[in-house]
């Protein structure tokens, strides 16, 4: 039904219309940074792209979203950590030759559409997506089997292997690999070790092990990841030379960083998979690789594929005629039940690129490929250099379409290009904004001689550089620049941005040129810019870096300073290793120097100049503007304390009326409650009093009257101050004061809230200690209520209980048969339950000292349980209670283990 106009007068109309306007373009305006994908000269489809977080300090509760005319749709992304943190997400569907889309990275719940899983077990790793099986990597020893008749039993144990992919699986669910095969017993499915070598004047053949001299094993797991765009793993194994003069020695450790994407799937018919490799010797001599025609990147199909069953097809065209020959793809397919294939790439960067290829050329073999560097030619690997190896795998259903093979290829070898323009952070440092030097000094002391105009300082040649007053450590910068338009300058807008006075990004005039290793964007005399993007003398230009500074063990340096750089928001330098000063700059060394602006002579200019300082590895603290304080490990939150009270509106207080304990696991929050970052909803989440780790009791008792200090209807707990904030290494520890306030804001109770948050090296989240002291200021306070509104509890995020049945929560306790509603005092519950795709459990410990009759409400599908007790505290009394949560990822421990963590616990040594 249509209605008349309203009578009001149109003025108020167009008022109210352009405050609608402007709160929508103001809101459109605060992205965190803005991604301009460009598809340049192919079009891709369902493309895995990524971008260096180079302006960003807080990597929690990201969310991308792709922007469609005025609609902004979420995209399913994942950062993956390191000196510079990258975002990954997929370009999906088609996105034609020539063409770009754009995407914004704002605060908000990520955005996920099924997850790609590393599940380890105890003798194999397989990845899945969606449940499918991708692949199986094996860190267990794998036997040779037993009825290998040609084999001597003595030697049968050479062949047992540990450190290799079997099976691989195609999405329909067909095993593509073979290992211990009867005509070779040595090959492993998809494995990387090398033939014919040379160690102190041996042979060593870590790839055929049967003669004793050499065998590849797995180490150690140094990560798993799952994600909505991709899960992988990394692993570290090595190279053993049993023979050697001073008897079995690891001569290579090798890293393999394998990840499978969230594209294509049983559905689609395909899997996209990355395989890369570094190896380093790590012996005092060189091992030799001699000339010859395999070893490297190898892969064994399944026995099924023989013959007329099985083919070749390389990016040259050839088939069981490529051996030898180089190629940027080989093609392997057979027929099992229908043809499926394996496509693999070999990397534009990898050693003698396009690289030589083994291919059994015997038409009715079977199928055997290996990438091998060393057909072309001997090389050596010397002590302490890494060699990095990559490769791709397209593992698809019918026979390989060359159109998708090449296709992949440019995705592969030339991914779409990513521009950037980054937000400023909260916790930036403005260093200029057009008005004064108040941060800055001159090089060597004295009176700052630059130019103040329009906005700008402007180098006054001859007369010095400029220093901030502060040295920095770790940290990300913006910085813009003008080069001057006087055809008189001689030295063609020469500057520089010295990070720490050692590490030049050089300013110069290159518009049009070619890349210098001394050209704008370069790092001085070390390497020339990825692209030449300066602009013409006159036009603004900007930097934005991101510095991580060299580490240092006393005076002795353990790893080199890292750089990151977009130029005009291309990426020109991509977390590169600087070993060593550039050009005039100061020696290296453990301690921070400043940042200078260099006056090399031209009259450059410079403008909106900040900084954003990086949290150092280990555990730290951030405070968010007074609202929350975060504990972060490695720079990303791990636990978020919220202690804001704000009464102002009636949702604020809802949001605010008492002080909980939030906990990440890097990319998610695992608890229910508001974050500070998004409104909370009280009619979208199921019992929306539930906060993250919390306290209270709803029937609290206090000269007669009786308060809830649960739902805090006319009630709050409200933060006072912290008494202490320390971290170091792996442990942060913090002590909140709260008062438990009646209606008439008094406090009945006074909380001292000390909690200690510990990081472990198992698959565990956090270890975390919580104590409050709970001290009776005004008179006897009567702690009462029931199990489900009462005491210390856990609540998990709300998708807990909202999401599908497998994902809801479930109990372990000590032993079978416990009934946790009538059961008293159990030493410890354990949670389990399905977030996003991965499974987490949350161990909950009751200390020993803690009040008698204590029952664990522990039966709610959503995730919250907890301890629950009555009790009175006398007038001036304090009670103490202690509880350790365990919050882990992945299955449940076992019982035995559980009990052994309590046990650390109630009777510490």
């Amino acid at each position: 039904m249509q209605t008349r106009p309203s009578s009001r007068p149109t003025a108020v109309f167009f008022l109210v219309l352009f405050c609608l306007l402007f709160a929508a373009q103001a809101f459109a305006a605060e992205p965190l940074a803005t991604f301009t994908v460009r598809a340049g000269e192919h079009t891709r489809v369902d493309t895995p792209v990524s971008a260096p977080l180079v302006g960003l300090t807080d990597m929690a509760s990201l969310r991308l979203q792709e922007v469609k005319g005025s609609q902004r749709v979420a995209v399913p992304a994942q950062v993956e950590p390191g000196s510079t943190p990258r975002l990954w997400w997929i370009l999906g569907g088609t996105t034609p030759a020539g063409q770009s889309r754009v995407f914004e990275l704002v605060r908000g719940e990520p955005a996920t559409d099924g997850l790609v899983t590393a599940v380890k077990g105890d003798k194999a790793l397989d990845l899945q997506l969606g449940g499918a099986n991708i692949l199986r990597y094996n860190h267990a020893v794998v036997p040779a089997p037993k009825d290998i008749g040609r084999i001597p039993e003595a030697r049968r144990s050479l062949y047992d292997r540990s450190g290799f992919i079997h099976p691989l699986w195609s999405a329909k669910g067909s095993v593509l690999t073979e290992i211990h095969p009867a005509d070779h017993i040595h090959h492993m499915g998809l494995w990387m070790p090398w033939t014919h070598t040379q160690f102190e004047g041996r042979m060593v053949d870590f790839w055929n092990v049967g003669d004793g001299t050499g065998t590849v094993r797995f180490a150690k797991y140094l990560s798993t990841t799952d994600g909505p765009v991709f899960g992988g793993f990394q692993v570290e194994q090595e190279h053993v030379a049993r023979k050697t003069s001073k008897g079995e020695q690891v001569i290579l450790n090798e890293v393999w960083d394998v990840r499978a994407y969230n594209v294509g799937g049983p559905e689609k018919g395909y899997w996209l998979i990355d395989f890369e490799s570094t190896q380093r010797c790590v012996a005092d001599e060189p091992l030799i690789q001699d000339q010859y025609r395999y070893g490297g990147f190898g892969f064994r199909a399944t026995s099924k594929w023989k013959g007329q069953t099985a083919a070749y097809l390389t990016s040259e065209g050839k088939g069981r005629d490529g051996h030898g020959t180089r190629a940027r793809w080989c093609d392997t397919s057979g027929r099992i039940d229908e043809w499926e294939g394996v496509t693999f790439y070999s990397h534009p960067q990898n050693f003698q690129h396009p690289e030589p290829m083994r291919i059994w050329p015997e038409p009715d073999n079977y199928i055997f490929f290996n990438f091998c560097p060393s057909q072309a030619t001997s090389w050596e690997m010397k002590p302490g250099e890494d060699h990095v190896f990559r490769y791709r795998m397209y593992v698809h259903q019918g026979k390989v379409v060359v159109a998708d093979a090449e296709r992949i290829w440019q995705d592969y070898a030339h991914p779409p290009q990513v521009d950037a323009k980054f937000g400023r952070p909260d916790n930036a440092i403005v260093l200029f904004d057009g008005t004064d030097f108040s941060n800055w000094e001159r090089d060597g002391g004295g009176e700052i001689r630059w130019k103040l105009a329009d906005g700008a300082m402007q180098v006054v040649p001859g007369s010095g550089s400029l220093l901030t007053k502060k040295p920095v450590r770790d940290f990300v910068m913006h910085v813009e620049f003008q080069l001057p338009t006087d055809p008189q300058d001689r030295e063609r807008g020469n500057s520089g941005v010295y990070i720490q006075r050692r590490y030049e990004v050089q300013i110069i005039n290159s518009y049009g040129g070619e890349l210098e290793f001394a050209g704008c964007g370069s790092i001085y005399r070390f390497k020339a810019p990825d692209y030449n993007v300066c602009k013409a003398p006159g036009e603004w230009q900007s930097y934005d870096i991101r510095f991580r500074e060299a580490r240092y063990d006393g005076d002795t340096k353990v790893a080199d300073a890292r750089v990151t750089v977009y130029h005009n928001g291309v990426l020109v330098h991509d977390d590169v290793a600087v070993p060593n000063k550039t050009g005039a700059g100061r020696p290296e060394g453990p301690e921070p120097l400043p940042i200078l602006l260099q006056d090399h002579g031209s009259a450059v200019s410079f403008r909106n100049i900040w900084i954003a300082p990086l949290d150092s590895d280990g555990m730290s603290f951030r405070d968010n503007a007074g609202r929350s304080l975060d504990v972060l490990a490695d720079g990303k939150p791990l636990l978020r304390y919220m202690y804001d009270f704000d009464p102002s509106t009636p949702q604020r207080r809802f949001e605010t009326y008492k002080p909980f304990l939030h906990v990440y696991d890097g990319r998610q929050r695992l608890t229910n409650g508001p974050d500070g970052q998004s409104e909370y909803p009280a009619d979208g989440i199921q019992y929306p009093h539930h906060r993250g780790i919390f306290v209270g009791w709803n029937k609290l008792g206090f000269e007669g009257k009786r308060y809830d200090l649960w739902h805090m209807p006319n009630v709050a707990q409200v933060h006072q101050r912290f008494e202490e904030k320390s971290a170091e290494g792996n442990a942060a520890t913090f002590v909140s004061v709260i008062h438990w306030n009646d209606p008439d804001g008094e406090p009945v109770l006074v909380e001292r809230r000390h909690i200690t948050a510990r990081r472990l090296d198992d698959p565990s989240v956090v270890l975390l200690d919580w104590c409050s002291d709970l001290t009776a200021v005004r008179g006897d306070v009567v702690l009462d209520g029931d199990p489900e509104h009462a005491g210390v509890q856990y609540r998990a995020h709300n998708d807990v209980g909202a999401g599908p049945d497998e994902d809801k929560a479930q109990y372990l306790f000590h032993r079978d048969g416990i009934d946790p509603r009538t059961d008293k005092d159990l030493p410890w519950v354990t949670l389990s339950c399905g977030l996003a795709g991965r499974r987490y459990w949350v161990q909950q410990m009751n200390h020993p000292d803690n009040p008698k009759d204590t029952v664990f409400s522990a039966y709610r599908d959503y995730g919250r349980f907890g301890a629950f007790f009555t009790g009175t505290i006398g007038k001036d009394r304090t009670l103490t209670l202690r509880y350790r949560f365990q919050i882990g990822r992945g299955p449940t421990p076992s019982r035995e283990e559980l009990a052994a963590r309590y046990a650390e616990y109630a009777n510490p040594r």
